[in-house]
């Protein structure tokens, strides 16, 4: 049954962002982007749960898709970066998994997900007076919404100011240092 899947889903994402932000709060070292992190686990589980209820499955379905598409990337370069699997003796794996996470971040949860989420969100709101009994709550997800959407920007920025330092470090440096931001 489709529903049962959607509920599945909808509790495995909500409880695994729950945890991360648990985990993020009490457990993980403290990076540079600590506040912005743990401010987008918030964001992020409000989104969720909140489309669960009133039963705006798209929003959060779509939210849940682009952010687990792109997380698959970021993950797969921590782990190749803590491997150390860099240089001409690895193939450029690290090097090659920078790009490929960088450009699919971009596409992801830049491009698609102002495409597919906030710009049909604020269209609903502007276009639309068939929502005047619930538009709170549209309101309430725009803010959400565009708050993730520029978090997402900012780490398009770091992702793109990692590789600028690397192109710019000089020789012999350790370049794993940068694919990972720094403790505070």
């Amino acid at each position: 049954d489709a529903n049962i899947q959607v509920k599945l889903m909808y509790a495995f994402e909500s409880a695994a962002y729950i945890y991360d932000g648990i985990a993020h709060r009490f457990w993980n070292p403290r990076k540079n982007d600590y506040y912005v992190m743990f401010f987008h686990h918030i964001v992020t589980v409000l989104l969720i749960s909140g489309s669960y209820n009133p039963g705006y499955f798209p929003i959060g379905a779509v939210v849940m898709f682009l952010h687990d598409i792109s997380d698959l990337a970021v993950d797969m370069l921590v782990i190749v970066n803590q491997a150390k699997l860099e240089g001409k003796e690895w193939f450029f794996i690290v090097e090659i998994q920078y790009v490929v996470t960088t450009l699919n971040w971009f596409f992801f949860r830049n491009i698609l997900y102002y495409r597919k989420i906030l710009k049909p969100v604020y269209d609903a709101i502007t276009y639309c007076d068939c929502f005047e009994n619930c538009m709170h709550n549209y309101y309430i997800f725009l803010g959400l919404l565009t708050a993730l959407y520029i978090m997402h920007m900012y780490w398009l920025y770091v992702f793109l100011r990692i590789g600028y330092d690397i192109l710019t470090m000089e020789k012999g440096k350790d370049r794993g240092v940068s694919y990972e931001t720094k403790e505070t």
